[in-house]
């Protein structure tokens, strides 16, 4: 499991457990919000493509003589056809993709940059300043809208396994730390206890069979511990596969959770549970010591 570098500190280096109700429920609300986000820009592209297959392309300019008029004459009447084809893509564009709710907080680009951005330079060449509009660049231009609405589409499945997999994770979190808090209270008071105090044996307040019983149940829950975790890193990896995500591209956790002081907060909030459920066993084990010598 990989050390996330964002988690907090308490002042001495040491890195601060996180709160892990208050964690996953953030992680939940972003992961809302940018599938949200997701599919408003998945449909905006969607009417971008159906507006655009209703803008029909000019035909290139003559290059000869054209019988009943000069060539220019022509030539002109092409060029203004195809600029008026272009100020209706322009439109479209900036009435669905530029249209989302989210747009100028998130992205905060000029039409220039939004369009070169999404569709590349060669496409975004025109929309800016050209004057071309021809059968070849509409099929083009919509290959681009339709790329752009089905990659979106994508991470809209990755968001909706992600969604799914958080909740999962986070109920498996719930139960565990459930289990935790009803472990004989000798063992949470002897976890608590100041250093020195678990050798006194008037500080055992459960009996030798409850503590073996409670070290049994705190072992069984850090191995839960570490199969949520191992689960939750498997996850992570398939959704990564499913996208066609490089190594060197952010997985859907990194890319989700931005806002989070953490990257991973599943990970970060297993391991927490999983570190307090050690100590708690390593503290009902100091206790046994102490009974087993009184």
């Amino acid at each position: 499991m990989g050390t996330d570098t964002r988690a907090g500190s308490d002042g001495t280096g040491a890195a601060r457990p996180p709160d892990v109700d208050a964690l996953l429920e953030r992680a939940r609300e972003t992961l809302d919000r940018e599938r949200r986000r997701t599919a408003d820009e998945r449909d905006a592209f969607a009417d971008l493509h159906d507006r655009l297959r209703a803008v029909r392309p000019v035909s290139a300019r003559p290059s000869g003589p054209v019988a009943g008029g000069p060539v220019a004459s022509v030539a002109d009447a092409t060029t203004d056809a195809a600029a008026d084809r272009l100020a209706t893509v322009r439109e479209a564009y900036r009435e669905t993709v530029m249209a989302v709710p989210h747009f100028d907080a998130e992205y905060g680009e000029s039409y220039a940059e939004s369009v070169t951005e999404e569709f590349g330079p060669a496409i975004a060449a025109p929309l800016v300043g050209g004057d071309r509009f021809d059968d070849r660049y509409r099929r083009a231009l919509l290959e681009a809208a339709e790329e752009g609405r089905s990659r979106r589409a994508t991470l809209v499945d990755a968001l909706d396994a992600e969604r799914e997999s958080l909740a999962t994770h986070r109920e498996r979190i719930r139960s565990i730390r459930e289990r935790v808090a009803a472990v004989a209270p000798g063992s949470e008071g002897a976890e608590r206890a100041p250093a020195g105090a678990a050798t006194d044996g008037a500080n055992v307040t459960a009996s030798f069979g409850a503590l073996s019983a409670a070290r049994s149940t705190l072992a069984a829950l850090e191995e839960r511990c570490d199969t949520v975790a191992a689960d939750r890193q498997a996850d992570v990896h398939e959704h990564a596969r499913r996208l066609s995500l490089s190594v060197e591209t952010v997985d859907v956790p990194t890319y989700c959770y931005g806002p989070l002081p953490v990257s991973y907060p599943v990970l970060s909030a297993v391991t927490a549970v999983g570190e307090r459920v050690e100590r708690q066993r390593r503290a009902v084990e100091r206790a046994i010591a102490t009974y087993s010598g009184t």
